[in-house]
């Protein structure tokens, strides 16, 4: 995944404005003539990587072949979304409000302020790019974890939970000796060199997990 984001314009034809002020953004931009050829490109691109490329999507919400609204949920069906700002007339208020509950991260109605448009763009890039990086990072970490076995995993658990190597060992009917050589693999594979970033691994791993039930009773 590359880290420099891209902005998707998707219009219906009419949007000077947006085009004008698109070229005044720090980020590299592609244009789209609707809202079905960015679906198709979006859909190819998340077949084709394993971590999309953050971003975000300025459209005009009412599209040639769709509105905001259906636009949106298609997006959202696909998995992963960006973030989508719709740009939209005053009378549209109530379409841009379902759009919103569709999931859209925000809608401006014109005539739109002095630079509104810019800065509401650059909040939703900047909070996808911070996504998109910690979603990497656990994909990273999670690759490292499962190098480990499943007496790593187990000896891993102990330490995380602060008990000694004389505890895990009595836990798992293994030798103090064998549970510091498990340990020493753990630290190798995991690229780790303190119990510290040891433990911060291991909680961005947990993020990412679902919510796991009691664990071992670890005898201190």
């Amino acid at each position: 995944m590359q880290d420099t984001p891209t902005i998707h314009l998707v219009d219906n034809g009419s949007a000077r404005a947006a085009h004008d002020w698109a070229r005044h953004l720090p980020w590299p931009v592609q244009r789209y003539a609707g809202g079905r050829e960015f679906l198709a490109v979006w859909a190819r691109t998340l077949a084709d990587a394993s971590c999309r490329t953050p971003g975000c999507v300025v459209s005009e919400l009412r599209l040639p072949s769709m509105d905001g609204v259906a636009f949106q949920q298609r997006l959202a069906a696909q998995g992963d979304p960006p973030p989508v700002v719709f740009l939209a007339g005053e009378a549209d208020a109530v379409l841009g409000l379902r759009a919103m509950r569709a999931g859209a991260a925000d809608v401006l109605l014109r005539p739109l302020a002095a630079g509104e448009l810019r800065e509401r763009v650059n909040w939703a890039t900047r909070g996808d790019l911070a996504r998109c990086r910690a979603r990497r990072q656990r994909l990273d970490v999670g690759e490292r974890f499962a190098r480990l076995t499943p007496r790593e995993r187990e000896v891993l658990d102990g330490v995380v939970d602060g008990a000694t190597s004389k505890a895990i060992a009595a836990e798992l009917g293994i030798s103090p000796k064998t549970v510091e050589l498990h340990r020493a693999r753990i630290m190798t594979k995991l690229e780790v060199d303190s119990l510290a970033c040891l433990v911060r691994l291991w909680l961005v791993v947990r993020e990412g997990e679902p919510a796991a039930g009691p664990g071992r009773a670890w005898r201190r």
